[in-house]
């Protein structure tokens, strides 16, 4: 737009100073070679179009003199590194068509001439400082989206070690109230057993055996909640990502995709499973990637442990995949292993609440 406004305004000058001389037919054919140049220079940007273009319109001006006055138009675009043979040819034609034209509009057309080179110059800087503009604008965002990146990471990661330390939390305060409170039961219980030993009375008796069955509801309610608590400590996700973090012999990725809350059986054996499948892995694989994979369907959950070793099938075979294979069936699930351009194990084990569904 900027362009477009330069060569119009230089185009309204170069016809302002026509309109203080005599007018002629040249002039209109001037008028408009100069403005099809100018377009054509406008719109296709080949640096030897433009040469010859403008070449040939300066050419033209030594034989017609109205073709002289459009000069600041035409060579707006001479202006941008164009060589210095157009402008050696502008020069030789302004000193011979400046002895045939008047003092005032001969200056008047040097300094049109000098504007517009400084509005060339001026749309060149523009256009750069547009140019660095966007420049710092997409190197920003770029910036701004890894930073955000970063920060999700981060955040995932600080998730993660706060649930890992939560857990972790949980399974200290499950063994202090199993070693503690539960030990000090058990010999609550048991003296109150020698007690009732000792003193067989029947009044006695009765309250001691009151007590002895208050501590025992104690103590099973509170081995109940000491299971709990740790049935609960166990995070399917944060102990895999564990089991990841701890593994160095080669790259893990971990695809999980289970929202729902599997059975405690169920954790423990894809967390044995995984820890099983890396252990053999390091063991008897050339491997340098495995990925995991735990998603959920309605019906079943799926468990994928792939690598990309190149170890004969014998060297995968062992107690390690009958543990793993031991588990699947105590959970009613399925067992596939492929030996193809790798070491593929495929699990799927039906929902806790399909099995209820098909026992009914």
């Amino acid at each position: 737009m900027n362009s477009l406004f330069n060569r119009v305004t230089l185009l309204v000058c170069s016809c302002a100073l026509v309109a203080l001389g005599r007018i002629s037919i040249f002039s209109v054919v001037a008028f408009l070679a100069a403005v099809t140049v100018s377009a054509l220079n406008y719109y296709f940007s080949n640096h030897y179009f433009k040469i010859a273009a403008i070449g040939v319109f300066t050419i033209a001006s030594f034989y017609f003199t109205d073709f002289f006055f459009y000069y600041p138009l035409v060579y707006y675009d001479a202006f941008s590194k164009s060589g210095i043979g157009l402008f050696f040819l502008a020069g030789t034609a302004l000193v011979v068509n400046l002895k045939s034209l008047p003092f005032n509009i001969g200056l008047i057309l040097v300094i049109l001439f000098g504007l517009s080179g400084l509005l060339r110059r001026n749309e060149e800087l523009v256009n750069r400082l547009n140019r660095d503009y966007r420049t710092l604008r997409d190197t920003t965002r770029e910036n701004a989206m890894l930073l955000e990146s970063k920060n999700k990471d981060l955040m995932e990661k600080q998730d993660y070690e706060i649930n890992l330390a939560t857990l972790n939390e949980r399974n200290r305060i499950a063994r202090e109230i199993h070693d503690n409170v539960g030990h000090l039961l058990s010999r609550s219980i048991l003296q109150v057993g020698a007690l009732m030993a000792i003193h067989p009375e029947a009044p006695l008796q009765e309250n001691l055996v009151e007590i002895k069955d208050t501590l025992s509801q104690a103590m099973d309610s509170i081995r109940d909640s000491v299971h709990n608590l740790h049935d609960e400590s166990i995070d399917c996700q944060t102990q895999i990502c564990s089991l990841i973090d701890d593994f160095d012999f080669c790259e893990v990725s971990l695809d999980y995709g289970i929202e729902g809350n599997p059975s405690k059986e169920q954790r423990y054996a894809f967390i044995t499973i995984v820890k099983e499948a890396l252990s053999n892995v390091m063991r008897h694989s050339d491997a340098s990637r495995v990925k995991v994979s735990l998603r959920e369907h309605p019906a079943l959950y799926q468990l994928i442990i792939e690598d990309n070793g190149t170890t004969t099938a014998s060297g995968h075979s062992g107690i390690g995949l009958q543990n793993i294979a031991d588990r699947v069936e105590a959970l009613n699930g399925n067992l596939n292993i492929r030996r193809e351009r790798g070491f593929h194990i495929f699990i799927s084990i039906p929902k806790e609440e399909h099995h209820e569904s098909n026992r009914h």
